[in-house]
């Protein structure tokens, strides 16, 4: 309404975007239509906008209560601002939130000493628990890293181009979450963090209805192969799988033969409630038992 003039609906369509590290939902002013100056030759000046979004099971809870804020910058129809405004937002009885994971490792092939076996990881999370905030993975310590096959690790400005070198890719991962039909999937790579740390970082470059970069550490903890991801975005992931080639491209060399030792990984998850899980996995192998008579 104009006055005395009915304009009708008018409808104006708003970009959305996750920021792929950290999965937060933004308006991307840039890339979303104008609110119109001019309807119809009826000048407009807007005095109140509000926003009502109650589609049912569009927005989810976080499951962390740590406060937390809502962001906007506004801008004037004749160019004036920016004009930051934000308001706290902050969820809670998350500590009410159980957080029991499931997680399997296993080594396909080069089981001997020497050998280059290809790891297939699968996270597997309850639906209604916390969200995963952190993993760390100790390798058993028959695993060392073949600086030999480390080769060409991807540069950050080659990753920010998407042009980092068929070298540099370790494996693949797949992630499915209920807030999308499809899952999101892509490679790993071995990306240089400018001297940060010793070795490369493994990064999971997910794409798909969205894009979503995790960043994973990798050093030696007590002569252990240690792989940290410790900024997991604060939503649902029904099943994760990680992918790491063997053989030739294989990242990780035996030290020992694995059908004369039982590997077993120290893992530790920790959840955006803040709950906390710590086991010893053992890791399933190609090994087979002998048969008696």
């Amino acid at each position: 309404m104009a006055g005395p003039f009915d304009l009708g609906t008018v409808v104006v369509r708003e970009a959305l975007d996750l920021d792929p590290n950290t999965a937060e939902v933004q308006v991307d002013g840039a890339a979303s239509e104008p609110i119109p100056r001019i309807l119809e030759g009826v000048p407009l000046k807007l005095r109140d906008l509000r926003v009502f979004i109650d589609r049912d099971k569009f927005m989810l809870n976080p499951t962390s209560c740590a406060e937390k804020t809502l962001k906007a910058t506004l801008f004037g129809s004749a160019g004036e601002g920016p004009v930051a405004r934000s308001q706290r937002y902050q969820a809670a009885d998350c500590a009410s939130l159980a957080f029991k994971p499931k997680l399997a490792v296993r080594f396909r092939g080069g089981t001997k000493r020497t050998g280059h076996p290809a790891v297939t990881a699968v996270l597997t999370p309850r639906a209604g628990d916390a969200n995963l905030a952190a993993a760390t993975v100790l390798l058993p310590p028959s695993e060392f890293i073949d600086q030999g096959h480390i080769s060409n690790p991807c540069t950050r400005v080659q990753f920010n181009a998407g042009q980092c070198p068929p070298g540099s890719v370790l494996g693949h991962a797949r992630a499915f979450t209920p807030l999308l039909d499809e899952p999101l999937e892509g490679p790993i790579y071995f990306r240089s963090n400018g001297g940060e740390r010793k070795l490369p970082d493994m990064v999971l470059d997910l794409h798909g209805q969205f894009r979503i970069i995790q960043v994973g550490f990798v050093d030696s903890r007590k002569g252990s192969v240690r792989t940290r991801f410790l900024n997991a975005p604060d939503a649902p992931v029904s099943k994760l799988v990680l992918k790491l080639d063997g053989g030739k491209k294989g990242l990780l060399v035996n030290s020992e033969d694995l059908c004369k030792v039982k590997p077993i990984a120290k893992v530790r998850l920790a959840a955006h409630n803040g709950r906390k899980s710590n086991s010893r996995l053992p890791i399933k192998t190609d090994c087979r038992k002998k048969r008696g008579r």
